[in-house]
């Protein structure tokens, strides 16, 4: 008994039963809008209802106003908003539409999309457990967290500008090829200086052009590893590290006990990589090799000691201790004087002469074990991967056993050096405590004849050792 139409006026409605509109209304508001973040992504969910043929998003930067349709038309009640701007809020609104229309728009919610972080661990406890699967999930600008263990996989960055980092450091985080015929770490794919790899041990490579490390194409940023044990014994161009059409930027590394260390090919770009802080020692038949023409490596804060040949090819050395000498500004040839080179510790002892004799242009800011650099501040860097505590390096230590034998008219005096000394002097006096002279200097040698003295006359005498830092205390007084 309903009036057909109703209201009056209207079209009347199909079927058996009249409804009291003459159209029909817009669907309910969907509900449950909510958010979650990713790299440049904010992806949106909501409760939709059976009324709705479609939905729409709506986004502003400015809370409460400005929004406009970005997605209409939606069959689905999900929507992943991409190509977004880091660490900036977003805010967004959702609407249905039916065969009334469309309905009003949700209350609004904000997101603030950010780079993503995913972990691995090799108990299981993180994200991942193999490197190269974060790796894959990743996107720009993301970050992968690798916790302390042993990874046995070749890893290729395939082209993204990532951070690849250890979090405890490159003694307990080591990367070991599960291929051989492959480099361990693989950036070949233009990846830019956003590339960046840091805190790993990587050794084992096999006998490959870059059998640790191999750069082509890309302008990474590489710091705080340890590369060694690598059997790249083909030739000489089969560096641990190996660059090719490349810009990278390697600094605080430590590179030793490989066949061969860098190799950087001579059609790198006119500017060449850069090596800032880096030790390289002990490579059994090349430290640095560089190509003749193109892309002139720069080296500066480093040091070059104790390999098979240490400086090949054209390269440019600023800052730098190179064994057996190398033209350029600031550069040092001498001992080191290592911690403990033969059992690996390639930290810089109090006394060596590496010890603030760097420059600050273009340093990095922390060393290798995450010191401070330089340290003290306000001193220069040192050269090496590793900043010692001391902005200057200690006088060497005083020598001991000081010792007299007489002759006639001759005192011949013997003592005991150290490793930290470069030379002795000594010093007499005819009077106990005081009025000490020196008499012979810059002596090679840890004995002394003194002729041409009176018989029968006492002659006191003490010795100091010269060093990177200056010169020691002297002994305590002998008389003869």
């Amino acid at each position: 008994g309903n009036v057909r139409p109703n209201p009056a006026g209207s079209n009347p409605d199909m079927g058996a039963y009249e409804n009291a509109l003459g159209t029909p209304s817009a669907p309910p508001v969907p509900t449950n809008l909510a958010a979650t973040v990713g790299n440049g992504v904010v992806n949106l969910s909501w409760t939709g209802n059976d009324y709705s043929t479609s939905y729409s998003v709506y986004r502003s930067t400015t809370s409460g106003s400005g929004f406009t349709a970005i997605a209409t038309g939606l069959s689905t009640t999900s929507y992943q908003n991409t190509g977004l701007t880091n660490e900036t809020t977003y805010y967004y609104k959702v609407s249905s539409t039916g065969a009334g229309g469309e309905s009003d728009l949700t209350d609004e919610i904000s997101a603030i999309p950010k780079a993503q972080k995913y972990t691995v661990k090799t108990d299981g406890s993180g994200d991942y457990t193999v490197i190269q699967t974060a790796i894959d999930a990743t996107t720009d600008a993301d970050t992968v967290l690798v916790y302390a263990g042993t990874y046995v996989e070749n890893i290729n960055y395939n082209g993204k500008n990532i951070v690849l980092k250890s979090a405890d450091g490159p003694l307990t985080t080591i990367l070991v090829p599960a291929n051989n015929s492959i480099s361990v770490v693989r950036i070949i794919n233009n990846e830019t200086a956003d590339a960046f790899l840091s805190g790993f041990t990587i050794k084992d490579g096999g006998n490959v052009r870059g059998s640790a490390i191999k750069i082509s194409g890309s302008s990474p940023i590489i710091e705080n590893c340890i590369v060694k044990d690598c059997d790249n014994t083909t030739d000489g161009s089969f560096g641990a590290i190996s660059t090719f059409h490349a810009l990278p930027e390697i600094r605080n590394c430590l590179v030793y006990n490989n066949y061969a260390g860098f190799y950087f090919d001579s059609q790198d770009p006119a500017t060449g990589p850069k090596i800032i802080n880096c030790t390289v020692v002990n490579n059994q038949h090349i430290g640095l090799l560089g190509g003749s023409s193109n892309g002139i490596p720069e080296i500066y804060n480093s040091i070059v000691y104790g390999n098979g040949i240490n400086i090949q090819g054209t390269l440019i050395i600023t800052y730098s201790l190179v064994e057996g000498g190398f033209s350029g500004a600031g550069n040092i040839d001498s001992d080191p004087f290592f911690v403990d080179a033969t059992n690996g510790d390639y930290r810089l002892s109090d006394y060596s002469p590496a010890i603030g004799a760097g420059t600050s242009t273009g340093t990095p800011s922390t060393d290798i074990d995450d010191n401070v650099r330089p340290n003290p501040a306000g001193s220069n860097p040192d050269m090496g991967a590793y900043e010692n505590a001391l902005g200057s390096p200690s006088a060497p230590p005083v020598p001991t056993n000081l010792a007299a034998t007489v002759g006639n008219g001759v005192v011949n005096l013997s003592w005991t050096g150290n490793d930290y000394a470069t030379s002795y002097s000594v010093y007499r006096s005819t009077t106990s405590g005081s009025g000490f002279t020196a008499i012979a200097t810059g002596l090679s040698t840890t004995s002394y004849q003194n002729t041409g003295l009176t018989n029968e006359t006492t002659y006191y005498y003490k010795v100091s050792s010269t060093g990177a830092g200056g010169e020691s205390d002297l002994t305590d007084e002998i008389s003869a």
